[in-house]
């Protein structure tokens, strides 16, 4: 017997077969004797891609046919980003004290996206702590959109003594959210 491989997905992200370790192009008829075929295998493409393969078998005399067509695809997945606390839940701090947002919390993406944050200040006293994103105040109990560039410029501004401002982040990586993660600033 003599088998035929065809892989009819060209897309560079795509899968493709291996025959003893070597890769086939995609879009080649590719023969296959009985012997090789236990060292033949398809290595699945990218997230969200789909390949087209076909077989056909020869036994000396006649052609099956490209009867044989399956599809391999693989899903499209995305992780979800998660926060960290790097100074944990509470952080205490001296009345007017600014801490940087990147030493309260941070993202991750298992997946490399790139992050936007989102931050809420549940105080709204007028003695209480703030959020400011490159200078400009941000109101209190209201969700404001932190880019991974503004990162670096915001910075949460500690309240009068005996304050605790109880904040929440979470990230998105343009598909799927974080959960909100709360911290608290106490003076």
């Amino acid at each position: 017997m003599t088998y035929f491989l065809y892989d009819g997905t060209s897309a560079a992200n795509s899968g493709h077969w291996v025959v003893n370790g070597t890769n086939v192009a995609a879009g080649v008829i590719y023969p296959v004797s009985a012997a090789q075929l236990a060292q033949t295998s398809f290595v699945t493409g990218a997230a969200g891609t789909a390949d087209d393969l076909y077989v056909q078998d020869y036994d000396g005399k006649a052609y099956s046919g490209w009867n044989a067509h399956v599809q391999v695809a693989v899903p499209n997945t995305n992780a979800a980003p998660t926060i960290s606390l790097p100074s944990g839940t509470a952080v205490s701090a001296t009345a007017g004290q600014s801490l940087a947002a990147s030493g309260l919390f941070s993202g991750s993406d298992l997946d490399g996206d790139t992050l936007t944050y989102y931050v809420y200040d549940s105080n709204a006293a007028g003695n209480s702590g703030h959020f400011e994103i490159n200078g400009t105040i941000v109101a209190a109990l209201t969700i404001t959109q932190v880019t991974a560039a503004q990162l670096a410029q915001t910075s949460f501004v500690a309240g009068a003594s005996g304050t605790t401002d109880y904040l929440y982040v979470e990230a998105s990586d343009g598909k799927v959210y974080s959960p909100w993660t709360e911290f608290h600033v106490f003076v």
